[in-house]
């Protein structure tokens, strides 16, 4: 856990090679590998330049045993971003297989993140997913770690097709809400500190 603390705090100073050794350093300790860390460690290779190591973290990360609790869906949002943007279309083609099977055994779930998985696969519209995070309620933070997972996939979907103008409103949208709950969430790093999202 020391090592998720530090990484947060060197992103916060903007210090993201400290934050990646952080990361690094952590997953080298851990005994059993887990997916927080491991995309933590893609999100500060990404930043630095080093794209494709960041994808294969997050591959890494989706393979830990020990995932979110949707098992995995948050290495494979990371996943079909970085792909679509390094066109990689083998890994976003099986990123969406995973999320295919993932939002068929959770057909009906309410429980969040559950409903990210549908969202991605096309099989929920934007509506859909407002309504989805409003059911899912939660005591403070929750709502607003919810919604920065909910940007975060609005503004992936939205680069993969192309609408410019609705990444920029989702993260707008994420980079609005107050912390400190939403340093819980990695997405949330992503779309504050990176700022390529509407390179063509």
């Amino acid at each position: 856990m020391e090592f998720n603390h530090l990484w947060t705090a060197r992103m916060l100073m903007g210090d993201v090679a400290a934050a990646r050794e952080a990361a690094r350093r952590g997953d080298e300790a851990e005994q059993h590998k887990s997916s927080y860390l491991l995309n933590r460690l893609g999100i500060s290779q990404w930043l630095l330049g080093d794209r494709e190591e960041a994808l294969a973290n997050w591959v890494r990360a989706f393979e830990a045993p020990y995932q979110d609790i949707a098992g995995g869906l948050s290495p494979l949002m990371f996943q079909v971003f970085g792909a679509v943007y390094l066109g990689d279309q083998r890994r976003r083609q099986a990123a969406h297989r995973e999320l295919g099977r993932m939002a068929k055994r959770a057909r009906g779930s309410t429980a969040w993140p559950f409903p990210l998985a549908s969202y991605l696969t096309g099989a929920m519209d934007d509506a859909g997913l407002a309504e989805a995070h409003r059911a899912a309620g939660g005591r403070p933070p929750l709502p607003q770690r919810y919604m920065v997972q909910a940007c975060f996939a609005r503004a992936v979907l939205a680069r993969e097709r192309g609408e410019w103008d609705a990444v920029a409103r989702a993260r707008e949208e994420a980079l609005a809400l107050q912390p400190p709950g939403v340093y819980l969430e990695n997405e949330y790093f992503m779309l504050r500190c990176w700022n390529g999202w509407c390179d063509r």
